[in-house]
């Protein structure tokens, strides 16, 4: 597996959607049998070497490197791409890789698994987790994720997985062949309802908590999320917040700083719980009465949101905005859709929702993203990018992915 930041963060705990969809499916194909090697650009927070306390999985060989160029812009851009590029040519040349699997919300990186992988003619599957961009974007990244680029991009590999209907939509719209729809996989082992309160924060007995998961990038909605708390404060409801996000690093916590300065100017400060990384997620998940998922926009983030998966997983009550592929996943009265960007009408969702019944839709996860039929999935590709034989076959071969 080829990506950005498929390492954890802090301990075991791996930090964003795209990032735990492939450890995920990397983990159900070492179950089955298969070599995983993963190659990855460090963690932000590493600083250029590993922290005392990640915990790598044994399922794996890693090479992690850090790919943080000196030069803003464009030169960013290149060196990032040349560190890539000569990183993971070096691990394949020195490792017996059949396959090269790439994971990137914009399809720029896919660039650098189509290069390798056409310099040692050793085929390519790239994960696309996010729609082909339709507006003009600044960053670089994003300009070669553009329409015309992502195209003779995603072309250039063998196969391309799209992470939502969204997404293969957005694909086929565009002119990238051969697509196949793969959703995430969610562990329904680790995720459930019947879960103990977490440890490392304390919920409300007496009222019901408001949990939002996810880092505080303008995207990701927290800011309409505070207004809608704050109306429904000024309103009389008396409940518990909980915002958990990324790991405090240093020099990058102004948006903590000003979201917490929100909360204080509506006030909410006194009932409101700010974490950062935590081990126990799952019960957190599990005991939370809402969850809220205020996107602006899922280009950038993973088109499904993974901690909403996780959370429909323990059957807790969703609430998230009609963008993107959330509509997929609480459409047909699996939770509540409200329009992005509107304050007013996410505080209306959250009332509806803590005023409800809940929703059952366990069940819906169990069905659609359990490891079985997504990794089936994955392995068919590789054997007919390989031309191997199909799962029929009773001799079952390994199939290493880098």
């Amino acid at each position: 597996m080829f990506g950005n930041q498929l390492a954890p963060s802090s301990g075991s705990v791996y930090i964003g959607g795209s990032v735990n969809t492939a450890i995920q499916l990397s983990e159900s194909l070492a179950d089955e049998g298969h070599n995983i090697h993963i190659v990855t650009i460090a963690p932000r927070n590493w600083d250029s070497e590993r922290p005392d306390d990640v915990e790598l999985p044994d399922w794996a060989r890693h090479r992690i490197f850090d790919a943080t160029a000196q030069h803003p812009g464009l030169l960013d851009g290149v060196q990032t791409f040349y560190d890539s590029a000569r990183e993971l040519l070096s691990y394949c040349r020195s490792h017996e890789i059949d396959v090269i699997h790439s994971h990137s919300g914009f399809s720029v990186l896919a660039s650098v698994a189509a290069a390798v992988g056409g310099i040692l003619d050793i085929p390519v599957v790239h994960t696309l987790y996010c729609p082909i961009p339709e507006e003009k974007l600044n960053r670089i990244d994003k300009k070669l994720s553009s329409p015309l680029p992502a195209r003779l991009t995603l072309n250039s590999v063998g196969h391309v997985f799209a992470m939502t209907r969204n997404v293969e939509s957005s694909l086929q719209r565009h002119g990238v062949e051969p697509t196949t729809f793969v959703p995430p996989i969610i562990d329904t082992e680790t995720y459930r309802p019947d879960l103990a309160k977490p440890t490392s924060v304390e919920l409300a007995d007496d009222k019901p908590t408001v949990l939002f998961v996810g880092n505080l990038h303008p995207t990701k909605g927290i800011r309409h999320l505070v207004r809608a708390l704050g109306e429904l404060r000024a309103e009389g409801r008396d409940f518990q917040a909980i915002v958990t996000t990324e790991r405090h690093i240093p020099g990058q916590n102004e948006r903590r700083e000003e979201v917490w300065s929100m909360l204080e100017q509506e006030g909410l400060a006194d009932d409101t719980e700010m974490l950062g990384i935590i081990d126990d997620m799952p019960n957190l998940l599990a005991n939370a009465d809402v969850i809220a998922m205020p996107f602006t926009t899922t280009d950038g983030p993973s088109d499904y949101p993974i901690a909403l998966l996780e959370g429909m997983a323990c059957d807790t009550t969703a609430v998230g905005s009609n963008v993107g592929g959330i509509p997929e996943l609480l459409g047909d009265g699996r939770g509540v859709l409200v329009p992005p960007g509107n304050g007013s009408a996410l505080a209306n969702g959250i009332a509806d929702a803590l005023d409800g019944e809940g929703y059952e839709t366990r069940s819906f996860i169990e069905e659609r993203f359990s490891p079985d039929a997504v990794t089936s999935t994955v392995v068919e590709t590789y054997r007919r990018l390989l031309g191997q034989p199909m799962a029929a076959s009773t001799s079952r071969q390994s199939v290493s992915t880098d």
